[in-house]
């Protein structure tokens, strides 16, 4: 008897492999010992933060433009490679193949069509990822140069990144190409800063 539950559990078994019996997943007992848990935590803190995005985020009062765009939904993210040369083992992908520029499966190998692309939807916001864009600098370099000559200061730009090649040099260069924000996924890292 295969069900939806087991193709599903299969399914992170596959993905999660050796890390799959780490995750602590919630027993159907507990679920109401859970929720109550969670009301009573968030009455604790109501009065102290700002909820966000239909209260589904807590404490949105100094958030970043970038998370701000993420989360109204007025931002692209660009992926600009398919490499990493991290290993996480949350990461859904292989991220072994260099390809095209993509956006809502959409390419984007010329520069000038993703400023189209953001011009006729209106963006606010754009994020450049990868697999890791710092394996492409010198497109992701390409890429936001051209989106801020473009949109000057309307766009705000922000890059993702495992930081295993951030060093000064490509972080100045990423500075004066026009990059507003950059972020760390130091999980990829094992949290060393």
């Amino acid at each position: 008897m295969n069900t939806e539950r087991e193709r599903i559990i299969k399914a992170n078994q596959k993905e999660f492999k050796l890390f799959y019996n780490q995750l602590p997943f919630i027993v159907p007992d507990h679920i109401i010992d859970y929720t109550r848990m969670r009301d009573q935590l968030v009455s604790e803190i109501n009065s102290y933060v700002s909820w966000g995005y239909h209260r589904t985020k807590v404490d949105c009062s100094s958030l970043s433009k970038g998370c701000l765009s993420c989360g109204e939904g007025t931002w692209s993210c660009l992926f600009i490679n398919n490499k990493c040369n991290a290993n996480c083992f949350y990461c859904p992908t292989s991220q072994n193949e260099d390809g095209n520029p993509t956006t809502q499966t959409i390419e984007f190998p010329e520069v000038e069509d993703y400023i189209s692309y953001l011009k006729k939807f209106g963006f606010k916001g754009v994020s450049i990822s990868g697999g890791e864009p710092l394996l492409s600098l010198e497109k992701s370099l390409h890429f936001i140069k051209r989106i801020r000559e473009t949109f000057g200061k309307e766009m705000y730009i922000w890059l993702y990144t495992n930081g295993i090649l951030a060093n000064t040099e490509n972080l100045n260069l990423l500075t004066e190409a026009g990059l507003d924000e950059i972020r760390f996924d130091i999980g990829a890292v094992g949290y060393n800063l």
